[in-house]
């Protein structure tokens, strides 16, 4: 893989979705929260189907292996892959 063309800013990170503390907390107790929430209900289907897709989308978020773009610098050759949001 070739070095990428331009520096990139001072201070940049990319954010890595799975890293953060927000991601693990509701990865860590989804499937618990989901389950308390559907014993809860009357009816045992719990949390509203919207809510748990925007949940479960949330967690494919940035993961390579869900779907990702190509970009590739025809200057200097720098391949990389950037993971859908």
């Amino acid at each position: 893989m070739a070095v990428p063309c331009r520096p990139l800013p001072p201070g940049y990170r990319p954010r890595v979705a799975h890293e953060t503390l927000y991601y693990r907390l509701i990865r860590d107790h989804w499937r618990t929260f989901l389950a308390a929430a559907e014993s809860r209900d009357p009816q045992g289907r719990g949390l509203p189907v919207h809510v748990k897709r925007a949940f479960e989308v949330f967690l494919d978020c940035g993961v390579l292996s869900k779907g990702f773009g190509r970009l590739h610098c025809s200057d200097c050759g720098y391949d990389f892959a950037v993971p859908f949001s």
